[in-house]
C-alpha cells in the first residue's frame, strides 16, 4: 500500500490509515526517504476520513501535482 500512495499516486480507503485519530506531538516523516514533511501541529481533521496537514514543514518538503481523477480536480 506504501509503494501504491507513494510512488503510483494511489490513495488508501477512507478512515483506515493508522494516524488518522493520532494526536501525538512531533514530525511526520516521507516513509520512502525519512524526510520531515509535516509537523503534528499543523494537522487538522478534515472530515474526509484522511489526515489533513495545513502547510509542510518547509515549501521544498514536497511537490504537488494536478490529477483530474473522474469526480473532480485535486492537488
Amino acid at each position: 500500500m506504501q509503494y501504491a500512495v507513494t510512488r503510483k499516486k494511489g490513495t488508501e480507503r477512507a478512515v483506515s490509515g493508522e494516524n488518522l485519530d493520532t494526536k501525538d506531538t512531533g514530525i511526520y516523516c516521507c516513509v520512502c526517504c525519512g524526510s520531515p514533511l509535516f509537523g503534528a501541529a499543523a494537522k487538522f481533521d478534515s472530515g474526509t476520513g484522511w489526515p489533513s496537514f495545513t502547510a509542510p514543514v518547509k515549501p521544498t518538503s514536497l511537490r504537488t501535482d494536478v490529477d483530474n481523477p473522474w469526480h473532480g480536480r485535486r492537488t
